[in-house]
């Protein structure tokens, strides 16, 4: 690929994603995608590069989400139930699984 080429497809990706966006959607969960579509080639559909590839398939909302305050003590003690999981699965608290198991209805 021509450098000349190179230059003009980030500062496309650049203008359309923030040059924090660039590398953010590759974090969003496109990046498998976007490689893939750099793998298949442009004879292929795909893109030339990966600079190429952010900047037709990522688009970055300007909006804010929020977390939800009234979901804040159920996720904080499944947060604790992980922590329990990693540190010591199952040897020392044994009604962690069943309570983990009663999340499902949730």
């Amino acid at each position: 690929m021509a450098r000349k080429q190179q230059s003009a497809d980030t500062a496309a990706a650049s203008a359309a994603l923030g040059a924090k966006g660039v590398f953010s959607a590759l974090l969003l969960g496109l990046g498998a995608a976007m490689l893939g579509a750099v793998a298949a080639g442009e004879a292929q559909g795909g893109h030339h590069s990966l600079v190429a590839a952010v900047a037709k398939m990522a688009r970055l909302r300007p909006e804010v989400v929020r977390p939800d305050p009234t979901a804040l003590a159920f996720y904080d003690a499944r947060y604790r139930d992980y922590l329990a999981l990693h540190d010591r699965f199952g040897q020392h608290d044994r009604d962690l699984m069943p309570r983990l198991r009663a999340t499902r209805a949730v």
